[in-house]
């Protein structure tokens, strides 16, 4: 994500301390600037770490060519023979069990990101009540 961060500092670093009815909105965009922002970026840093540490084990440790470049990732098999050894795999413990801890950690992801969002949302709504109020 990119976050536009200026006007926060602006505002943050203005000196004013009373904020009179905005309190709890200026509350709210402090708690989205400086919590919720860090937190949103360390989870990505997390997750690219993990998406990266994926990568390369199924690139370079397993050597596993075939799956390199499976759909929009090129294959040397058929579509057929990579679907058939796919379903083999899947049937194998080991396999498995490293796509289901990976399904669910994704899953995992998601779900904070829908939070995040929630929460956003939330806030971006405090603000504009306010605002509304005030005209």
């Amino acid at each position: 994500m990119l976050y536009r961060m200026n006007s926060f500092y602006g505002l943050r670093d203005s000196g004013i301390s009373e904020y009179g009815k905005y309190k709890e909105v200026i509350t709210g965009i402090k708690y989205y600037y400086d919590f919720l922002i860090p937190y949103i970026k360390g989870s990505e840093e997390e997750v690219m770490k993990y998406v990266q540490k994926s990568d390369d084990f199924w690139r370079f440790e397993q050597n596993a060519f075939e799956f390199n470049y499976e759909k929009e990732l090129h294959s040397e098999q058929s579509d057929e023979a990579a679907l058939s050894a796919l379903n083999r795999l899947l049937k194998s413990p080991t396999p498995r069990n490293i796509l289901r801890r990976s399904y669910r950690y994704n899953k995992s992801i998601i779900s904070d990101y829908e939070n995040y969002l929630e929460i956003m949302d939330e806030e971006v709504k405090k603000i504009e009540d306010v605002l509304l109020e005030a005209d």
